[in-house]
């Protein structure tokens, strides 16, 4: 087996595989199959459109999710941008969402509408659009009314992803 390259990001494993097997399957979605050289164009297409948006290193990214491919592909675009992602259950209730919101100051709000009636009820609350990317288009987002402080320092382009509890017993902590 060869020796694999050190990664330093997470997006560098799909861009490594993408190179190395584009047509090998890596993902199965309700769509139908994802080959690593589709997801890499999906992750490159979504990255430019983040920094079209304004997204970019320390900037939190909110993704009101359920499993299919825009979540992993957003997942991926978010390390290329530098980006900060925070994917939260689509099944969470609207009380445990905000406080998640209110507390992570996302400066981009994203909902996978495509396979998730729950996140299609957020993204209806949050008065969310299409995002314009024909791969995308089961995909909702919508900004913030204040545009947010970006992250920093020597840790702004450190962080992978940030987890939230969903704050049954308590308020939802990161």
């Amino acid at each position: 087996m060869p020796q694999l390259p050190a990664f330093t990001a997470i997006h560098d494993v799909p861009a490594y595989w993408a190179a190395q097997r584009p047509d090998a399957i890596c993902l199965y979605d309700t769509a139908g199959v994802v080959r690593y050289g589709e997801l890499w164009a999906r992750v490159i297409a979504m990255a430019d459109w983040l920094a079209a948006q304004g997204v970019d290193a320390g900037d939190r990214v909110l993704v009101s999710a359920e499993n299919c491919v825009e979540a992993v592909a957003v997942l991926f675009a978010c390390s290329v941008r530098g980006a900060w992602p925070i994917v939260v259950n689509a099944r969470l209730s609207p009380r445990e969402l905000t406080v998640i919101t209110d507390h992570a100051q996302p400066a981009l709000r994203l909902y996978t509408v495509r396979v998730s009636d729950a996140a299609q009820a957020h993204a209806d609350t949050a008065g969310a659009q299409p995002v314009p990317l024909a791969d995308f288009a089961g995909l909702r987002f919508a900004r913030p009314d204040v545009a947010p402080e970006r992250e920093t320092g020597e840790h702004q382009r450190a962080v992978a992803a940030l987890i939230y509890t969903s704050g049954t017993t308590g308020p939802p902590r990161a």
